[in-house]
């Protein structure tokens, strides 16, 4: 048999053989055309040879290799969701057992409005936008009429003086923090 023959012979049960393993039909065709490729390779090799089951075989792997590499990888989502969870955790605690001081957050807000008004007006307006209002890059973009990249520049400028205007009040609260857990 020639391969043109064995590609309309059984690559249309080939897609359907793969799609019932792996549900995704781009999958089952991507697997079907690397068999068709082994195929091609194999028969140049021996072009006599009655190769159904062997062809079968092929799929038979490759929908298993597809498959374990599937689930490794939902594994490795579900421990980076777990350390998810567990950072989410931290900071609950860390809030849960964080006091209110009123000089330290008096300082730093003041800190922060002399940084906002060091920023040009666009600048200060799309960090307001996306930190105090919480609204996403996408929508300030099409509100303002820029690119998303236009909008991430903005918000990193201010994080950027933020976190040098702010350096002294990010030592002390990781340092109540952690003297919270020591208690």
């Amino acid at each position: 048999m020639k391969f043109d023959e064995y590609y309309r012979q059984y690559y249309g049960r080939i897609v359907a053989f793969a799609r019932s393993y792996v549900n995704d039909e781009m999958v089952a065709q991507d697997i079907a055309a690397d068999s068709m490729v082994k195929l091609w390779i194999h028969l140049k090799e021996s072009p006599e040879a009655d190769l159904h089951n062997w062809l079968f075989v092929i799929v038979k792997n490759l929908c298993l290799d597809y498959l374990k590499h599937q689930r490794i990888k939902q594994k490795a989502l579900a421990e980076v969701s777990l350390w998810r969870i567990q950072d989410l955790d931290f900071k609950i605690s860390s809030l849960d057992r964080y006091e209110y001081d009123s000089v330290a957050s008096e300082e730093i807000r003041k800190i922060v409005t002399r940084v906002l008004n060091e920023q040009t007006e666009r600048t200060r307006s799309i960090f307001i936008r996306s930190r105090v209002y919480g609204k996403r890059n996408c929508e300030i973009a099409e509100s303002m009429g820029l690119s998303e990249k236009n909008i991430e520049y903005h918000i990193s400028k201010v994080l950027k003086v933020l976190k040098i205007a702010l350096k002294d009040y990010i030592k002390v609260l990781i340092m109540f923090v952690l003297m919270s857990f020591i208690i």
